[in-house]
């Protein structure tokens, strides 16, 4: 598999991108920041997108990339998310208000646009991937996906509090790759509780209850204003578990694996 990182950014300022995930060039993890990063006619190869859940920073530009889709392209832009998600895109942004009802465009059963409802814990067949949707603990229903693809497997956990429940239901499976959230610095533990993130504290208490643990483990979604302290609180965490297969990701790298 192949992961572009469109956007690793958990909040917006110049020259960060918000959360947007590439899997060899056809599924999306989620629609931060798509339109700004890729070509139209990249874009348009996108089959799949993956929602974890309705908060803007995940789903910014997916109106504007179903636009693109109008009259470009002979197939539908698929998205999956849970239902809740699906209900608050529709009510909230593909409401014929604030951005047009592309469900009905050109007709319903040639639509833009087609939404699919996932169900937690139950595993889909995309195209060549096995996709799962986790639950995770969000101020909004939410879920982490697991991703598999010719014997390798990822998990994306979309944004997440500190939930060991999360992490148990991940033991015992074997991860190639595994990319989670970290938003907020140590200092600032009671928002980040309140609006369920993880600092590096609750993040390396929790992460390193997994086992196997994975191959390589990939963290985004940091706050731009705390970014640099953030990065440090890592490195000093990482020197105090002896950890070696963990960093924070950047815009435009690429996993490969």
């Amino acid at each position: 598999m192949k992961i572009e990182v469109l956007g690793s950014s958990g909040g917006g300022s110049l020259g960060y991108n918000l959360s947007s995930f590439l899997i060899d060039e056809t599924i999306l993890l989620d629609a931060g920041s798509v339109i700004n990063v890729l070509p139209v006619e990249r874009q348009l190869k996108i089959s799949g997108v993956f929602i974890t859940h309705a908060h803007f920073d995940h789903i910014r530009d997916l109106p504007l990339l179903v636009d693109n889709f109008l009259g470009e392209s002979k197939r539908s832009l698929e998205v999956y998310a849970l239902k809740e998600v699906i209900f608050s895109l529709k009510d909230f942004i593909f409401n014929n208000k604030i951005w047009p009802d592309f469900t009905k465009i050109p007709n319903s059963k040639e639509s833009i646009l087609k939404f699919f409802p996932l169900k937690l814990n139950v595993t889909l067949n995309f195209q060549e991937y096995k996709v799962k949707a986790i639950p995770t603990k969000h101020t909004v229903p939410s879920c982490g996906f697991i991703i598999e693809k010719n014997g390798k497997r990822l998990f994306y956990s979309g944004d997440t509090g500190p939930d060991l429940e999360l992490w148990n239901a991940l033991k015992g499976i074997k991860f190639d790759v595994l990319i989670t959230e970290l938003s907020f610095p140590d200092k600032m533990e009671d928002i980040a509780l309140a609006s369920k993130h993880y600092t590096p504290r609750l993040l390396f208490k929790h992460i390193f209850t997994l086992e196997p643990l994975p191959d390589m483990i990939f963290i985004f979604h940091l706050k731009p204003i705390f970014r640099n302290l953030i990065i440090e609180e890592v490195e000093y965490y990482k020197r105090k578990y002896h950890v070696k297969n963990l960093s924070v990701l950047s815009d435009s790298e690429v996993i490969e694996f």
